[in-house]
């Protein structure tokens, strides 16, 4: 009589288990689309939150207008930007500013006046990792004794004290009077380099032709190994007259572009590249305009063609073996990459419009600004420009923004733009939000059902905000600690209170959304079994943990 007893309840428990177990995968499923649902959220709220619209007034307390501002960083990631100040039509200075806050306050280093009588414009900077300086030029537009003001910087920008500035004296073959018009700043090697807009007078007579001077550490030219000074008499390519010079160095290449007026008053891209292995080898070409270095000279080069046709304002950036120019084209904002050295060139679409873009790479990241109807926008791209993002807007006063040429730059911290908003051109900044580093877990990965453990979670933002944690013990709800400091390590304690697998998830953002990815940490509350239980339920229990809650308390699991 026992035995049947026993019998059909064994009978429904088994009927109950299979009623059970239909619908267990539900319930997961459903925890699963929740996660589902928090991550496109926060992979949504991660692109939307770019940067945290805190506009930074630079050339402060100042009535006058300033303009065509340059932006660089050193390694320490210290920012550092030089503009025109215009004190009056005839006079013109240029201020050297640093930040060590990630752009939240400005320090102005040094204001660079004019020599003689002739004024300073187009000032230039760029950090170089190869001598750990910063390299500064600005140009001498009329001036027939000196053609450009130089200057190194070192990386400790905040300590050093008075710099020593070198006025370059012009020097062409045959001493022809030559006008500079503009101007930009590379490097290679230890060498400081300058790419130039250049009138040449007398026997060449070339209107604006492009230039490309270099210069050792003591400001000389590398005599000894090639001539270096030169400008493009257009013997292999017709380049002038050229406006809009830009210069960056990769891994085997450094290049160049500008931009060339046609017969037909429209604009081609002119780009040339120069080997990084052979530029310091002396001879090699024989042009009309006599020997010359054929790694070294503008003019001379083998990598040299019109990038693109009827486009204008462009801007380039390389990283590797991977090289970015962005340009205006029809009204839009265009892009065009290569990832080989700039054998291959493929081309992208940034923005429907826009103008004056200006581009910067990190890695395989790409940021370009530019900008429209007044206002100045950033976008990224993750692929080394094939593909971009979505645009966000900078400035935090509507329609303010100056659209001429020269008005902007971009770094991976933040951009630098012209603004009016009150009343004059000013030099405004803005930080560009990074998002925290994926948190680090520690902590035990097995322990006992009911027993507390402790966690340590730390993670890094790049521009050092308070950071938030969401942290997941395994049980679908998700809780939320802080704000605490970058790096700053939390300890956080949790009790399971059965036994099973689970794994903590941990997520970092920061206080202007900018969000990690998950980090997880797998953890076991092993399981101690009854052997008086038959191994089927034990087996069964293993496989569902947290089911039949009522008959593992009946029979003492």
């Amino acid at each position: 009589m026992r035995d049947g007893v026993l019998t059909k309840g064994f009978v429904f428990l088994i009927i109950g288990l299979f009623i059970a177990v239909g619908f267990f995968p539900v319930i997961i499923a459903d925890n699963q689309s929740n996660y589902d649902d928090l991550f496109q959220e926060s992979v949504y709220k991660k692109a939307d939150s770019t940067c945290k619209l805190n506009n930074v007034l630079i050339s402060s307390n100042n009535s006058e207008n300033d303009s065509h501002p340059r932006l660089t960083k050193n390694k320490d990631r210290t920012i550092v930007v030089t503009y025109e100040q215009y004190h009056n039509i005839n006079e013109i200075s240029i201020p050297i500013c640093y930040s060590i806050d990630f752009g939240k306050s400005w320090n102005k280093k040094y204001d660079v006046e004019s020599f003689e009588t002739d004024k300073l414009i187009s000032p230039d900077i760029i950090f170089s990792q190869n001598t750990d300086e910063f390299y500064w030029a600005a140009t001498y537009p009329n001036n027939q004794k000196y053609s450009m003001c130089m200057a190194r910087i070192a990386s400790n920008i905040v300590e050093v004290g008075q710099i020593e500035i070198f006025n370059e004296i012009p020097y062409i073959p045959l001493r022809n009077p030559m006008i500079q018009y503009e101007s930009c700043v590379g490097y290679v090697d230890n060498i400081f380099l300058t790419h130039m807009s250049i009138d040449v007078k007398g026997s060449y007579n070339v209107h604006r032709a492009p230039a490309l001077s270099y210069y050792m550490p003591d400001w000389t030219s590398p005599s000894s190994l090639i001539w270096g000074r030169y400008f493009d008499n257009q013997a292999r390519l017709r380049t002038a007259p050229s406006t809009n010079p830009s210069i960056a160095t990769g891994n085997d290449f450094f290049y160049i572009t500008t931009q060339y007026q046609n017969p037909a008053h429209k604009f081609d891209i002119v780009f040339k590249a120069f080997s990084i292995e052979h530029y310091l080898e002396r001879g090699g070409c024989d042009l009309q305009s006599g020997e010359t270095d054929l790694y070294a000279d503008i003019e001379a080069t083998p990598w040299q063609f019109y990038l693109t046709s009827d486009a204008e304002d462009p801007d380039i950036t390389a990283n590797g073996d991977a090289v970015v120019v962005v340009y205006i084209q029809d009204n839009h904002v265009a892009c065009s990459y290569s990832v080989d050295d700039g054998i291959s060139w493929y081309t992208s679409l940034i923005a429907n419009s826009g103008n004056c873009p200006v581009v910067y790479m990190d890695e395989e990241t790409v940021y370009c600004a530019y900008v429209s109807d007044g206002n100045v926008y950033v976008i990224e791209s993750y692929d080394s420009g094939a593909t971009w993002g979505i645009p966000t807007r900078l400035n935090d006063v509507d329609g303010t923004v100056s659209s001429e040429c020269n008005s902007v730059d971009i770094i991976d911290l933040g951009v630098v733009w012209v603004d009016t908003r009150d009343g004059q051109k000013d030099i405004y900044y803005q930080t560009l939000n990074h998002s925290p580093s994926v948190p680090l877990i520690e902590g035990p990965v097995s322990g006992e059902v009911g027993k507390e453990y402790e966690y340590s979670i730390i993670a890094t933002d790049p521009d050092d905000d308070e950071i938030v944690y969401s942290v997941d013990w395994g049980d679908g709800i998700l809780k939320t600690y802080g704000p605490f400091g970058s790096e700053e390590q939390i300890n956080l304690s949790n009790t399971w209170s059965e036994k099973g697998d689970y794994t903590i998830r941990v997520k970092a953002k920061d206080t202007y959304g900018g969000e990690s990815d998950w980090a997880t940490l797998a953890v076991t509350m092993p399981y101690s079994y009854d052997k008086s239980i038959s191994p089927f339920f034990q087996m069964l229990f293993q496989r569902f943990p947290h089911a039949f809650p009522i008959l593992r308390h009946l029979m003492g699991y």
